[in-house]
């Protein structure tokens, strides 16, 4: 996670990608674990997502993820 900004993922293609959320990005802080309920296998532009606080485990709240950027790509 970027502090209040962007997600960032590593694919199993061999990118990573940054997600700006469309909402809900200024919750991203430290301390916080991204909780996923994708039926399809895959998160989608578009896909909420829970936010949970790893040391208590409560809900932190939620966001809705924007389009996914790839970044570079780590096997070159």
């Amino acid at each position: 996670m970027i502090k209040g900004s962007a997600i960032v993922y590593e694919g199993l293609d061999g990118y990573i990608y940054v997600n700006k959320p469309l909402s809900g990005a200024g919750l991203l802080r430290e301390g916080l674990m991204i909780i996923t309920d994708s039926r399809s296998g895959q998160l989608c532009e578009f896909d909420s997502v829970r936010l949970t606080d790893i040391s208590t485990g409560s809900n932190a709240g939620a966001l809705v993820l924007g389009k996914f950027l790839p970044y570079a790509n780590i096997t070159k």
